[in-house]
């Protein structure tokens, strides 16, 4: 009889049982605070231009926290304010100089994104996964389409492109 596992490391991200994302999320913070405490200390503490700044920020911390989330599925709205969350601090530091230290914690996340001239992340997510929709619609095969309707519900895949989607129309419609 083979072993079962609760989650398990497929080509670089956690799956986990039960369409929990917990420790992908975890994984993505770690990954992008890593990388902003490298660049932290010397790059975001010296006078260089906010525009720039946001431009190393998007490139280089918001991508790992975007990493393959697009595919979630299952992941509920909880599971996505905690990922977004993550990037609070990160994006208030960013904000150093343009509002006062003891306030930037009152913003939310996209608000801090917004201030910094960044998409906020729930809006980059709404992208990726709509060009990724057009890259199933492109070459998926049969059976990707098949297991995609076999799995309903709110957190279902389909169900949030379509959230995605309403969000393409509502806001850029």
């Amino acid at each position: 009889s083979l072993p079962t596992c609760h989650e398990y490391k497929h080509l670089g991200t956690w799956l986990q049982t039960k369409h929990r994302h917990s420790r992908e999320i975890i994984k993505r913070a770690s990954a992008a605070k890593q990388k902003f405490g490298q660049l932290a200390r010397s790059f975001f503490t010296k006078k260089i231009s906010l525009e720039v700044r946001a431009k190393v920020f998007q490139s280089l911390i918001v991508s790992k926290l975007l990493y393959n989330v697009h595919t979630w599925a299952g992941a509920s709205d909880k599971d996505f304010a905690t990922w977004a969350y993550h990037a609070k601090p990160m994006a208030a530091v960013l904000l150093k100089g343009r509002i006062a230290s003891t306030s930037r914690f009152q913003y939310t996340t996209e608000e801090l994104f917004a201030a910094s001239g960044i998409l906020p992340l729930p809006d980059q997510l709404h992208a990726q996964r709509l060009r990724f929709l057009a890259r199933l619609l492109k070459a998926c095969p049969a059976i990707t389409w098949m297991l995609l309707q076999a799995t309903s519900g709110p957190s279902s895949w389909l169900a949030l492109c379509r959230t995605s989607l309403a969000w393409l129309c509502r806001d850029h419609g």
